[in-house]
């Protein structure tokens, strides 16, 4: 990791823990222990150190996701990896009101981050279907684009909707609800015994 990805690191943090709308200039460049001009040298201004924090993020997302896949026996043991790492790297309870903040205050960087984070979402997901289905344990049924799709847009309308103003353990119990009933809906008889026996492992 090269020094500005842990400076980017380190703000994603401050962003977590306080809210970019909370969040000054001054505050990160205290927190990196740099002045602002040095800090200028890296990022153009709040606007573009937000934007980088945002695409810093979804490049951890679809590394861990591809490390994942590769790491697992199957696509269903990949599906859990993949949403556990990507959960590992979002906070999501202040990740909503991030959202919420960027809406209010940015919304060109909003808009920018929906459709990132819906990107990577929708071709995460599509990529393990297909896999899932050349490996038989998800149905032929369903198009890969569309389960991508589904699941992107379950995620942002779990963020955005004024309806969901949850708190933390609710939004994992939909969280997990969720996942239960896509995977219920698009795996074969054979995916269903291998989602069991990963339940039976990871209860």
């Amino acid at each position: 990791m090269n020094k500005k990805e842990k400076h980017l690191e380190r703000i994603i943090s401050l962003f977590n823990q306080h809210g970019y709308w909370k969040i000054r200039v001054d505050d990160i460049a205290r927190e990196l222990k740099i002045s602002k001009k040095t800090l200028y040298i890296e990022f153009e201004n709040k606007k573009d150190i937000i934007r980088q924090s945002i695409l810093h993020r979804i490049e951890k997302i679809t590394d861990s996701s591809k490390k994942a896949e590769a790491e697992s026996d199957n696509a269903i043991i990949a599906f859990f990896k993949i949403l556990t790492e990507f959960y590992n790297i979002v906070d999501i309870e202040q990740d909503r009101e991030n959202f919420q903040a960027l809406q209010k205050y940015y919304m060109e960087l909003f808009e920018f981050q929906i459709d990132q984070i819906y990107s990577v979402i929708k071709n995460v997901i599509s990529n393990n279907y297909i896999r899932g289905i050349e490996e038989g344990l998800y149905s032929q049924e369903f198009d890969a684009d569309f389960i991508g799709r589904y699941y992107a847009l379950s995620y942002l309308t779990n963020r955005l909707s004024k309806y969901t103003n949850l708190s933390p353990k609710v939004l994992k119990q939909q969280k997990d609800n969720t996942i239960k009933l896509i995977l219920n809906g698009m795996t074969t008889e054979k995916g269903k015994m291998a989602m069991a026996n990963y339940y039976q492992i990871n209860p």
